[in-house]
């Protein structure tokens, strides 16, 4: 028998990427799956399509072999296999799962969930360094992981807010929509790092300061698409760091990552809360309010009813 080598890498060329592997986890628990015709376990995964880049790969991979439907997901690094003298590489990633489908979409029996690695395997000469490796991804990044958690639901709370505002409610004598600009545009300033940022197309000079007069109005629907985008910026950079990276100053900021990502946190909540609190006076309605747990709330409507 061919003897098998796991080997991890940063990088390759894009075209020797074969493969996405997803190290997949629900409520605290491992999904393995059991193919309908093995009685074995193996890490969801699956062959990249011609058409697909890497990560578009994973997330179907994912989505068909375990019905995973909102999830959050993560590249690790490259793995390599080298067996008889060839090595194919592919794509390992981390993903947390937050809802499942009844049904799959695959090739794929049942899933199961565990603590940890399960005694039948498929592939038990590669399978358990894939694990392993993604053991230590996750210890290196528990802290940001905590931190994508909370921050999150803030963004959530946030597009709330603006569905449910009247956006010419005067704060201050001032329309509520400048402070939402406010508020993303800090967001988008400041969860990175404030000495190197350049403003958005859209900017005028002092705008994101409501005090100032502005010769430009933007609609609700421009503030939602610019909010989506801080978002999904402020979430793939949390997903590009490590623990250790927090406590260190981006370029010439005073303030650590960590007190740039708590600032943003303490002043999205202090402005949600704000438009919350006009909505709440002229309507009697309270608009819902998630934590981590809570998005099912949702579901049922704007307003906590």
């Amino acid at each position: 028998m061919d003897e098998v080598r796991v080997r991890f890498y940063d990088s390759v060329p894009d075209e020797r990427l074969k493969f996405a592997v997803i190290a997949a986890r629900y409520n605290g628990r491992w999904i393995w799956c059991r193919h309908r015709e093995r009685d074995t376990y193996e890490i969801p995964g699956g062959y990249r399509e011609s058409v697909e880049n890497i990560t578009a790969a994973a997330k179907r991979e994912l989505y068909e072999e375990t019905g995973a439907v909102r999830f959050d997901i993560s590249p690790i690094c490259v793995y390599a296999v080298e067996k008889g003298g060839e090595e194919t590489c592919g794509m390992l990633f981390f993903a947390e799962v937050y809802e499942l489908e009844a049904e799959l979409h695959s090739e794929i029996e049942a899933i199961e969930f565990f603590d940890g690695i399960p005694d039948r395997l498929t592939y038990p000469l590669i399978q358990p360094f894939l694990y392993k490796k993604t053991e230590e991804y996750i210890k290196m990044r528990e802290l940001c992981r905590i931190i994508r958690e909370q921050v999150y639901p803030n963004f959530i709370n946030l597009e709330t807010a603006i569905k449910t505002y009247d956006r010419n409610a005067l704060v201050c004598g001032v329309p509520a929509w400048r402070y939402v600009y406010h508020t993303i545009h800090s967001a988008d300033k400041w969860f990175f790092d404030p000495c190197a940022y350049d403003e958005p197309d859209f900017h005028e000079n002092g705008m994101d300061n409501p005090d100032n007069p502005c010769s430009i109005v933007l609609s609700d629907e421009q503030l939602l698409d610019y909010l989506h985008k801080v978002r999904d910026k402020t979430l793939a950079y949390i997903d590009s760091l490590t623990d250790e990276a927090l406590y260190e100053k981006p370029g010439k900021c005073q303030y650590t990552r960590f007190e740039l990502v708590l600032m943003q946190f303490r002043h999205i909540s202090v402005h949600t809360g704000m438009l919350n609190g006009l909505t709440i006076e002229k309507t009697g309605r309270f608009p819902v309010y998630v934590g981590a747990d809570g998005y099912d709330k949702l579901k049922k409507g704007l307003y906590d009813d």
